[in-house]
């Protein structure tokens, strides 16, 4: 673990802690935002921790070894926000230039013809906490593979 992933870690885990700790005198609902908050952090820090890993394992069970020079994957977070935020990871795949510029996959969905239909887009962007900043920009030439699901 490198000394930047191992005080993003303490931090994650001073977070959580003081999370456990307010949840008693906090109202329920600024619990649970607080709760959502960490597990976000928590699925972009597995990513950093356990991403290379994960990709690996992907491309073995669907058969990727022995892509091209040009062609690479990436396992980065899954994020979702809108009515309430949810997180997970995704593999992407695509050129070697455009899969390094994606750092996040966020999901866009909508409803037409009176709710009968429902989408979810998944979009490769190039930040990994667009909450923040509301500023990034779609990533073209890249795709989803594989969804990752943690067991909690």
């Amino acid at each position: 673990m490198t000394l930047k992933n191992s005080r993003i870690a303490k931090i994650a885990v001073v977070g959580a802690v003081s999370v456990s700790l307010i949840g008693g005198t906090v109202a329920a609902s600024k619990a649970d935002l607080l709760g959502g908050l960490f597990e976000g952090v928590g699925i972009v820090l597995l990513v950093h921790q356990f991403g290379s890993q994960l990709n690996s394992f992907i491309n073995t069970i669907t058969g990727n070894k022995g892509l091209t020079n040009d062609q690479a994957t990436k396992v980065v977070p899954l994020l979702s926000i809108g009515q309430g935020t949810y997180a997970g990871m995704v593999q992407v795949t695509g050129q070697q230039d455009q899969v390094d510029q994606t750092k996040a996959v966020g999901i866009i969905e909508g409803e037409f013809a009176g709710h009968k239909f429902r989408a979810r887009a998944l979009v490769p962007i190039d930040n990994d906490n667009p909450g923040k900043s509301m500023s990034f920009k779609r990533v073209p030439g890249v795709g989803v593979s594989a969804l990752i699901d943690v067991k909690l």
